[in-house]
Order: C-alpha cells, then sequence, then structure tokens
C-alpha cells in the first residue's frame, strides 16, 4: 500500500518475503481497508456513492492517470463528511488501487482535490499539496491471522485548514471535530454519560476539558 508525494497518512510496509506475499494477495483480492480523507472544491450533490470508472495513463499528458476506456477496472466509495460553501470534506474507501485513483476519480467527477497540482484548479487552499490523508488501513497480519487497523489523524496543516473552513461557514455542522477529538472527551466517562441521557429529548453541548467541543443531535454523534 502506497501514496502519492504530498499526500499524508499510513503506508503498509512488509518486513520479508513472507509479508510481502500475503499482503500483497490480501490487496488483490480487494480484503484489505483503506480510507481516506479529503477536502475536495465544490459541494457534492450526494452524500454518498460511488465511482466506478477505469484508469488508465493519459493519452494527452504521459506523466498523467486519466478515466479511459483502456484503463484498469478502478471504484471509489464516498461519503460526505461536511460542507463548507464552496469545499466539501469526504472520506473516501478504496476497492482497487489504481494509480493516482482517488485524485483522478474526483476530478472526473468534477470534485478535485484541494491543492492537487496535477489533477485540480489554480485557485485552490494553500497547503503543501493536494489535501489528501491516508487515514485508515486495515489488513490480516500476515503471520498471526489477527485482524489489525490503524489510524492516523490528519497532521496540522490538513486540520488548520478545517478550522478556517468552518469559521468561514460558522453555520455549518463540523462532524469532523468529534473524530478528530472524541477520544479526549471519552476520558470523562461521568460526563459522557451524562450527555447520553440528555440527548435523547435536546441538542447538547460537551467541552472536553474546555479544549473541544462536540455536538451531539437527536440521539445522534454527529
Amino acid at each position: 500500500h502506497r501514496i502519492d508525494k504530498d499526500t499524508s497518512g499510513l503506508l503498509m510496509v512488509a518486513k520479508n518475503d513472507q509479508a510481502h506475499v500475503a499482503l500483497a494477495e490480501e490487496l488483490k483480492d480487494k480484503k484489505s481497508l483503506r480510507k481516506y480523507w479529503a477536502i475536495v472544491h465544490g459541494n457534492l450533490p450526494n452524500d454518498r456513492g460511488m465511482i466506478e470508472a477505469p484508469i488508465g495513463r493519459s493519452e494527452k499528458d504521459r506523466k498523467k492517470q486519466a478515466v479511459t476506456a483502456k484503463g484498469k477496472p478502478a471504484v471509489t466509495r464516498f461519503q460526505v463528511l461536511e460542507r463548507f460553501g464552496n469545499y466539501t470534506l469526504v472520506e473516501l474507501q478504496l476497492e482497487t488501487g489504481r494509480t493516482h485513483q482517488i485524485r483522478v476519480h474526483m476530478a472526473y467527477i468534477g470534485h478535485p482535490v484541494a491543492g492537487d497540482p496535477a489533477y485540480g484548479p489554480k485557485k485552490t487552499l494553500k497547503g503543501q499539496g493536494q489535501f489528501l490523508h491516508a487515514r485508515t488501513l486495515g489488513f490480516t497480519h500476515p503471520r498471526t491471522g489477527e485482524t489489525l487497523e490503524f489510524t492516523a489523524e490528519v497532521p496540522a496543516i490538513f486540520e488548520k485548514t478545517l478550522e478556517d473552513l468552518t469559521a468561514r461557514w460558522p453555520q455549518r455542522e463540523a462532524p469532523w471535530v468529534l473524530r478528530l477529538r472524541l477520544a479526549a472527551a471519552l476520558r470523562d466517562g461521568a460526563a459522557i454519560q451524562k450527555t447520553l441521557r440528555q440527548i435523547e429529548e435536546k441538542e447538547v453541548y460537551l467541552s472536553a476539558k474546555g479544549r473541544e467541543v462536540v455536538r451531539f443531535w437527536q440521539g445522534k454523534q454527529q
């Protein structure tokens, strides 16, 4: 499991030939879990969906990939996490692993990854390349057979950009805050239990020791 230059997050590296063969086979059989977060341009019309479009080398620019009938099958699932006016935070899950797959698929549907120097517009969010982060990686341990799953939180520049977008569109909810910081709040078990009793009737805000605010709405964690 590799990631592109300027894409942050988790990597899968085999330490010996046996592990390499086992992990490669799992990837081939689409059994590994690979989830990404991305900030993309525009406002996606659907909260979730699947992009199924073959990817191959671009005939116009041999350094880039493109959706083409001559390409290999490629499938990307997406779910909107939050909308920020002209930008959207999405979670993407790979079913295949083509070169630049997420970047190509999102550009293909008209919502390129923000900051992408190859597939996105020049006018975009300022950062250190594309706002694409390999957040969750799951696989079977090649020796013990144990199911493993790892999560890496977004880097500081990604989180700061989300905070800036939230400030620019304060009317929007920010469910990503829960995913980033709920662990801190969960250290206070009594406060969590009290909150869970209250959320059945009304909206409640829970402060995680004054550092973060997590929103619960209508009995569902957002």
